[in-house]
């Protein structure tokens, strides 16, 4: 065997053999030991002095017991007391226990023996100035002095099951560790922690400390994962903002000197974040909501630093935390703790990222945090510096990129907006680059629209009563139209509607893009309607708006406000009612006085009557009623098309239909547009001036030469007061009334002829008795009476009566006495038939003498008589044919009377039925009456 493998051989031996022996003796002295155990709980002294030994303070315990473990022996004491005497603070603790390890010396880092201090609940704070401190120590008796001073003097000892409750009071932050399990023991230099516990009874956390020998300075570095945000942080409060759900990694690392946190960073990596504000934001109409925000993958680091005179904070968040990677947000505020100036520089922050937090947060006021969560600003500010002192800005100066707004009462939707940054602490000033963009503002204007940003500055300013926002400078040039002008708008601190002050200058624009601007704030929506449908085309020359006042006290009433503006509009296409023609004009002058509009109109057109003058008004755009009063010029055709044009020929169609009108015609009118139901029904009044107006009506076989006067007429109908006209060249007075002008209100049409006239003008319509009219000659002053009554059925209408009366005083009858006359006699006619004639009865009066009744196609009669019947007599010369079947032959004389004129002097009366044709060839000189049947009266 090799000498050398031999040694070794025997140095392996002998080790093992050590080895076993010692843990031989281990064992035995373990065994001893144990068997000792129960002699030095019956000696509770032994275990004082033992503690008071080592922890070189006085040391008291009121009970005593415990175990024997495979490592060593375990006491558990009751109502434990360190120190206490002269010049130590006093520690008493409810339970703890000794443990003692044997096996120690083969562990790493493992005390021979510990103290352990088990069901502690301590509540410590950080305050305003940010010391830390201990409030309140539970689970041990009355403590004398500070609790960290008697734990410092113990050495190595661990704290187990208990709960540690920590305050923020700048914050009113409150974070729980619970399960707390962590182990004291000296190092180098001070103290070491380490241990774990659970955060906010969800979230497993490491915790390692290397502090100083008085707790008071040193590092912690804190680790969880997975951490359930809404469970464990459920009391953390982040600048106001606090946390719903999510899961995060939170990482914290803190180095602090005596007591106060001198360099710290916190890394946090969420998913699915769900965050809220912890004080209400306020919305532009006035309520109050609570906020909350829902970022995707969430990746920041917060660092900060403190030093005696300087305190520095800086943000980082982007896809990678490491400080030469690129962030989407990076961001540094320096403050000087003396004097309390400090400095915000921002490298570049993207603003949907980190503006729902601000939004979130208590750093802005209720209002601006609301106008910050309703906008949503997205972009980019880049190269920002901010300085100040305390809480005032002393100047800014920065840059937006690509800014959008979302659009909300206080502001439009906008994208694409670059603009420059400087301010102070009174006012902000946004200068902002010419740029094409879209323009939304819901709560002022009525759609979007595109524009060009020629110039324009807004300024924020901050006051006691509330923000500012004004344009100083604004020009803005989009389709088809300019404006320039300068706005203001006062928002105050109860989130009403805002104190507007604005003058805004039109340039030549086109008034349909005036649609685009109608203020939805001051403007019903009605009004807007007929704004937009009333303005079909046009030009506005000239234009310039003012408004000034409260807009909670809209529409302004005396004093509360104003709102004015005026504008010169050339060729303007006006459809001011669906039921009405629209109107053409060359020049309109517009002026909007608070709630209501009053126009001019001249040289227009309504289809072909020409327009001199129209004076347009709406008294009030809450209860809007357009009022139009104007004068008009145009021919009878182009009168007549308009009428027809208008909702007159709903209700007059067949009327209007029929009518024909000649000549010129000069209109006054006056129309009333209610533009909402309840308001009423449209009205119109006015009147038509004809001058030589040819008036023709085919319904009723009338025709009117040279007609002048007026016609008053409104949507109920029209009427005349009385029409100079010519019938035949014969001069007359004709009047109408159509509608509510009616006197009688049974009829619907009532018509009247008067004047000097020849018979067959006047009798016109009745052409049974054409071929006599060479009977009539001569002129008499004739009465035509027309009468169409109401008809509830259009299916079966009534009856017109139309009446003739007339003297005959002028005319010469040519006819067999005794109806034969000259023209200076007098012989009263009157005429009467229901309309339409076919099938109605024709009721012919000639004084006291005949009467014709002609009911075609059935039997018509004629009686000649003087008095009233008494007796009957049949008079028939010869027995001619009748023209009717079923009349009988007859052929006896009435009491002998050879002639007419006879029987006339026998007070006798003849009732002959025949055809009118045949009696009037018998009356004009035949001999023989075709068919004959009299009755003869006394």
């Amino acid at each position: 065997m090799n000498p050398e493998r031999a040694r070794r051989r025997r140095i392996r031996r002998r080790i093992l053999f050590g080895v076993a022996g010692l843990l031989i003796l281990a064992a035995t002295m373990m065994g001893g030991l144990s068997l000792l155990f129960p002699w030095v709980l019956a000696h509770p002294e032994r275990v004082q002095q033992f503690l008071s030994d080592r922890l070189q303070r006085p040391v008291g315990f009121v009970a005593l017991d415990g175990e024997w473990l495979p490592g060593g022996p375990v006491f558990r004491i009751s109502k434990l007391r360190i120190g206490g005497d002269t010049g130590h603070p006093a520690l008493e603790v409810e339970r703890a226990e000794l443990v003692i390890d044997f096996y120690a010396p083969f562990k790493r880092g493992v005390p021979w023996h510990e103290l352990r201090i088990i069901g502690l609940a301590i509540d410590a704070e950080r305050d305003i100035e940010g010391r830390f401190r201990i409030v309140q120590w539970r689970g041990s008796a009355d403590t004398l002095g500070n609790p960290l001073d008697a734990l410092r003097a113990l050495g190595a000892f661990r704290i187990s099951q208990s709960v540690l409750s920590f305050h923020d009071v700048g914050s009113d932050s409150h974070i729980r560790l619970a399960d707390i399990d962590v182990a004291i023991g000296a190092r180098i230099g001070g103290q070491r922690i380490v241990g774990r516990a659970s955060l906010g009874n969800a979230a497993p956390i490491g915790l390692r400390c290397n502090l100083a020998g008085d707790f008071r300075s040193g590092q912690c570095y804190a680790e969880a994962q997975a951490v359930p945000v809404a469970q464990a942080l459920a009391e953390l409060r982040v600048g106001g903002i606090g946390f719903t759900g999510g899961e995060a990694d939170v990482a914290i690392w803190t180095q602090f000197l005596h007591s106060e946190i001198t360099e710290g960073r916190i890394e946090f990596s969420a998913d699915a974040l769900g965050l809220r504000g912890l004080r209400p934001v306020q919305l532009a109409n006035g309520e109050e909501i609570e906020a909350r925000y829902s970022p995707d993958a969430t990746k920041l680091a917060l660092q900060w630093t403190r030093s005696a005179g300087r305190e520095q904070f800086s943000l980082l968040e982007g896809p990678n935390l490491s400080p030469d990677a690129p962030a989407r947000s990076k961001l540094e505020l320096q403050r000087e703790r003396s004097s309390g100036a400090w400095t915000l520089a921002v490298e570049h922050l993207e603003l949907d990222r980190l503006m729902p937090w601000l939004s979130l947060s208590t750093l802005a006021s209720p209002g601006v945090a609301g106008w910050l969560f309703e906008a949503a600003p997205s972009g980019h500010l880049r190269d920002l510096r901010m300085s100040g002192s305390g809480g005032d800005v002393a100047a800014i100066v920065g840059k937006l990129q690509d800014v959008a707004l979302a659009s909300t009462r206080r502001s439009p939707h906008v994208t694409g907006i670059d603009a420059g940054i400087h301010g102070d602490a009174d006012a902000v000033m946004i200068q902002i680059d010419p740029v094409e963009t879209v323009i939304d503002f819901p709560g002022v204007f009525p759609a979007p629209f595109p524009v060009l940003i020629e110039r324009a500055q807004l300024l924020l300013v901050r006051d006691d009563e509330g923000v500012r926002v004004e344009f100083p400078e604004l020009s803005l040039q989009g389709e088809d139209f300019g404006i320039d002008g300068w706005l203001a708008l006062i928002f105050e601190r109860n989130g009403q509607r805002p104190f507007i002050d604005a003058v805004v200058n039109v340039r030549d624009s086109g008034v349909v893009a005036a649609k685009a601007f109608w203020p939805i704030i001051v403007l019903p929506a009605n009004a807007r309607s007929w704004l937009d449908r009333a303005l079909v085309s046009g030009r506005i020359t000239h234009g310039v708006a003012s408004i000034r006042g409260d807009l909670d006290d809209w529409p302004f009433k005396g004093d509360q406000g104003r709102l004015m503006a005026d504008a010169e509009i050339v060729d303007l296409v006006l459809d001011y009612h669906r039921d009405w023609p629209r109107g053409q004009v060359h020049s309109v002058e517009a002026r909007f006085r608070n709630g209501g509009l009053a126009a001019a109109a001249r040289d227009g057109r309504i289809m072909d009557v020409a327009i001199a003058q129209v004076d347009g008004e709406v008294d009030s755009f809450k209860d809007p009623i357009v009022r139009l009063r104007g004068t008009a010029t145009g021919t009878g055709p182009a009168l007549l098309e308009f009428m027809r044009a208008t909702p007159l020929n709903q209700r007059y169609r067949d009327e209007l239909l029929a009518l024909s009108v000649g000549g010129r015609g000069d209109t006054r009118f006056d129309l009333r547009l209610p533009l909402t139901p309840r308001l009423g029904e449209p009205m119109l009044d006015g009147r038509v001036e004809l001058h030589d107006a040819d008036l023709a009506d085919a319904k009723w076989g009338l025709r009117f030469e040279h007609a002048n006067g007026g016609v008053r007429f409104s949507r109920e109908g029209f009427a005349t007061d009385g029409l100079d006209v010519l019938v035949d060249g014969d001069t007359a007075r004709f009047a109408i009334a159509v509608g509510r002008f009616v006197a009688d209100p049974a009829n619907q049409v009532e018509a009247s002829l008067r004047g000097n006239m020849k018979a067959p003008s006047v009798m016109s319509a009745f052409h049974v008795l054409d071929p006599y009219w060479n009977r009539m000659p001569g002129k008499a002053y004739w009465e035509l009476v027309l009468a169409v009554p109401r008809t509830l059925d259009p299916e079966q209408p009534a009856l017109s009566l139309l009446t003739l009366n007339s003297d005959l005083r002028g005319i010469t009858l040519d006819l067999p006495a005794p109806l034969g006359k000259d023209a200076e006699s007098p012989m009263p006619l009157r005429m009467s038939v229901q309309l339409p004639a076919p099938g109605n009865e024709l009721d012919v009066q000639l004084g006291a003498m005949a009467r014709f009744k002609h009911a075609s196609p059935m039997t018509k009669a004629i009686s000649v008589g003087i008095s009233h019947s008494v007796a009957n007599c049949r008079y028939c010369r010869h027995a001619p044919v009748c023209a009717f079947p079923g009349v009988r032959r007859a052929s006896i004389w009435a009491a002998g009377a050879r002639s007419v004129s006879e029987v006339m002097r026998r007070r006798q009366c003849f009732r002959w039925t025949c055809r009118p044709a045949n009696w009037m060839s018998w009356a004009a000189g035949l001999r023989t009456p075709p068919c004959i049947s009299s009755a003869t009266h006394r």
